[in-house]
């Protein structure tokens, strides 16, 4: 199943769907959420956050997660949940994207079509990378991280946990990204980013904090 079913819950569903290896049951949506009240993509509404927990008796064992990255505390929340439910995460990778010899995939991590994954690169768990996005050799990519459509990561990056790199940002090799950063969109990135900093531009430069959360994504 998917927690969520947002936007981005429909672009987790396209990969799982491409990859023929489970069958969706359907997704979960928290009570209240103008998302519960139409249908999404054929699959039927499992009911609200509390379905979690009885998802197993009702033959549900792997989730992933749909809410996107504006989100970034319910998706943590929701994964220890869901885990101490005892449902599995697997990793889902679109059957065009490429993970290198030696990419570690985390539990939960998807990567969108035309996506690479480079040689010895780490995905953490539940992170995103986004469609045509390359994450190059011996890159760290830190859990619920997400990179947009178009990101290219150099060689030997760290990329904290909960970070968000916007849609053709490039980040440059061996560069330390802190965690809960983000770096908006089309930003070049040649100096390390402190934790929870925004940064934008080319060259990139910080504008303040990590922009609050919010939207539907």
């Amino acid at each position: 199943m998917i927690i969520g079913a947002g936007p981005h819950a429909g672009a987790v569903l396209d990969v799982v769907r491409s990859r023929g290896v489970f069958e969706v049951a359907g997704v979960t949506e928290k009570a209240g959420s103008s998302h519960s009240a139409r249908p999404f993509h054929g699959l039927p509404l499992l009911g609200d956050d509390a379905f979690l927990e009885s998802a197993r008796a009702a033959g549900v064992t792997h989730a992933l997660l749909g809410l996107g990255w504006r989100h970034m505390a319910a998706r943590r929340a929701l994964a220890v949940r869901a885990r101490a439910a005892g449902l599995l995460f697997p990793a889902a990778a679109h059957p065009s994207a490429v993970a290198c010899g030696g990419a570690t995939l985390g539990p939960g991590a998807v990567v969108m079509a035309a996506a690479v994954v480079g040689p010895y690169a780490v995905v953490g768990e539940h992170a995103v990378i986004n469609t045509a996005a390359t994450v190059d050799h011996d890159v760290r990519v830190g859990a619920n991280t997400f990179l947009c459509p178009g990101v290219h990561v150099g060689g030997g990056a760290a990329i904290g946990a909960d970070v968000f790199i916007g849609i053709g940002a490039v980040v440059a090799d061996n560069l330390k990204i802190g965690d809960g950063a983000v770096i908006g969109a089309g930003a070049v990135v040649l100096c390390d980013v402190a934790a929870g900093a925004f940064v934008a531009g080319v060259p990139a430069r910080e504008r303040g904090p990590r922009p609050a959360a919010g939207g539907q994504a």
